[in-house]
């Protein structure tokens, strides 16, 4: 093999099979000719392909060295700081993810994950606060109010005192029926914004942490924690909330007939959970308005038991065994004189196998509040209306017969269809028949369509424990009434002020509107005495004749006929 080039001149170009020889032109027929040696050739080309793999291969290793750095950092850099953040929000780490700002595919698919868990979150919020906040008065609602509590309880502090209020509103049902939802509605939020306003209010003053919250309905409940070295905070909480609604419930709609019972239980003396504390200060708050509403009671054992019994006695009215257990007696009422029988009032008793004696003021507001008190009236009415005969049988003459209505039903018909049914059962004219209605839940009415009903089908119509509410001279016209009872209490006030020269003004107003006046509770000669000197044109009391059964009715009557003649005689 040729190992050197060879260089040769020709008389015309020569070219050989491997492409490389060269000639060139001199002149006419004169060529020269280069053939480089084929060795030389391929270990030239073989130096040159070395260095062009050697090229090759790093530009590959920087190649994938770049790709691999762009896609660590671009790529997966981001993913996976994504599902790191993903799995951070999943286990409440963190809120949201971070946004990349970039306007790549990952740029864009961290947005909508930013978004979508932006719009759980307040979808989440949203629900949250549906869910622990009342819908109509915004403020916490039972499921917030006890589990607060509960983790406030689990960390007590002994430097700190601790208050569970529960308070209800009085006659809420009665204004909600009467003046419609709406109204109601807008009690509900006023109250509301009076608790949150005093709670903020002791917030400030005593560094007492306060939470409202509505339980259901008109009842609401109120967490105090506030400094041992305060006063009362429960107490001062109270009073502040009740005294201005001694002149009414005041709204931008008007003033209403609505007052607040409260009960207060006090951590831990009555109860080391929330669930005890709240039974503990609605039993409070029963005993606060079973006293008279408008008022708030600290929970005892004593209250306990009270209250124990009041449950009793409304399981028994739903028991309904009234055949059974109830009784009528009749109180007679006098002329002016005391001499004529005028008529008597038909008194209810209750005198239960379990519960032993239950007295009028025990029974008759638990059927007012629980709707029980129609079935009771209807009883009266019925076993009343049933011995209407009997019952004149006993006098020599015509009397009338009074029956004591609940209030709580005024605002319906529904008794009138019943007194009417039963009065042509028995043969009974409307002109015989009294019907009292006490004065407290009169004057917090506007309309009484059983009254005006009643007044249609030709019944009397009485004002009964007159100078116990708050019955102006305006209503007094406006009534469809024919007679006033002047209350018992309100006479002994007169008396121990020695204000009773005012009894005989007021007689005379009720005579100037056209009603007659009925005293009850006269027990002295000297209480007669007085009043008949007032022209109160009938009276009642012990004085003349105590409740009484029906078959005792004429024994009575006998005695005191001929006590009128020896009076005469004399």
């Amino acid at each position: 093999m040729t190992t050197k080039p060879v260089f040769f001149f020709t008389d015309e170009p020569i070219t050989l099979g491997h492409g490389l020889t060269q000639s060139v032109k001199l002149g006419p027929e004169l060529y020269a000719t280069l053939d480089p040696a084929q060795f030389l050739l391929d270990n030239k080309l073989k130096s040159i392909w070395n260095e062009l793999s050697l090229s090759f291969a790093l530009s590959a290793f920087v190649s994938v060295g770049l790709l691999l750095m762009l896609l660590s950092r671009c790529v997966i850099n981001p993913i996976t700081r994504l599902d790191k953040q993903l799995q951070q929000v999943e286990k409440k780490q963190r809120k949201n993810i971070e946004r990349l700002g970039t306007n790549d595919e990952l740029g864009r698919l961290s947005q909508r994950f930013y978004d979508m868990y932006q719009e759980l979150d307040n979808t989440y919020q949203q629900t949250k606060v549906l869910a622990e906040n009342d819908q109509l008065t915004q403020i916490p609602n039972r499921l917030q109010f006890q589990s607060f509590v509960q983790q406030s309880l689990l960390a007590p502090d002994s430097k700190n005192n601790t208050w569970v209020l529960y308070l209800d509103l009085d006659n809420f049902k009665f204004v909600n029926d009467k003046y419609g939802h709406q109204i109601g509605d807008s009690i509900l939020v006023s109250f509301a914004e009076r608790i949150t306003a005093l709670c903020d209010f002791f917030q400030q003053s005593d560094n007492a942490h306060c939470m409202p919250a509505r339980l259901s309905g008109d009842e609401f409940v109120i967490y105090i924690n506030a400094p041992a070295n305060a006063d009362n905070i429960a107490h001062q909480f109270s009073e502040k909330l009740l005294d201005p609604l001694q002149k009414g419930f005041i709204t931008d709609s008007g003033s209403f007939p609505i007052t607040v019972s409260i009960g207060i239980a006090t951590y831990p003396n009555d109860g080391h959970t929330i669930e005890k504390l709240l039974s503990n200060a609605d039993t409070a708050m029963y005993q606060a308005k079973h006293a008279g509403k408008n008022q708030f009671a600290d929970y005892s054992l004593d209250l306990d038991k009270t209250i124990q019994r009041q449950a009793n006695i409304e399981r028994a009215l739903r028991d309904q065994n009234f055949d059974e257990e109830f009784k009528l007696v009749y109180m007679p009422y006098m002329d002016a004189a005391g001499h004529h029988v005028i008529g008597v009032e038909v008194l209810l008793r209750w005198e239960s196998e379990q519960l032993g004696t239950v007295t009028p003021n025990e029974f008759i507001p638990i059927a007012e509040q629980t709707g029980l008190f129609e079935l009771v009236d209807r009883w009266v009415i019925e076993n009343a209306f049933a011995s209407f005969h009997q019952l004149q049988a006993q006098f020599d003459h015509s009397i009338q017969l009074s029956i004591n209505l609940s209030s709580a039903g005024i605002e319906t018909t529904h008794l009138a269809d019943f007194i009417e049914q039963h009065a042509k059962i028995n043969g009974i004219p409307p002109s015989l028949i009294d019907f009292e209605i006490t004065e407290t839940f009169y004057s917090n009415s506007h309309g009484f369509p059983l009254l005006n009903e009643l007044a249609r089908m030709g019944y009397r119509l009485a004002i009964d424990d007159f100078g116990s509410g708050y019955t102006s001279i305006t209503q007094l016209v406006e009534y469809p009434t024919q007679k006033i009872k002047l209350d018992k209490g309100f006479l002994e006030a007169l008396i121990e002020t020695n204000n009773q020269n005012i009894v005989k003004p007021v007689i005379g107003l009720c005579h100037a509107q056209g009603k007659t006046v009925t005293a009850e509770g006269i027990e002295t000669k000297e209480m007669h005495q007085w009043l008949q000197d007032a022209h109160c044109d009938m009276l009642q009391g012990f004085y003349f004749g105590k409740p009484m059964p029906l078959n005792e009715l004429s024994d009575w009557y006998q005695e005191h006929q001929q006590r009128f003649k020896h009076q005469q005689n004399d």
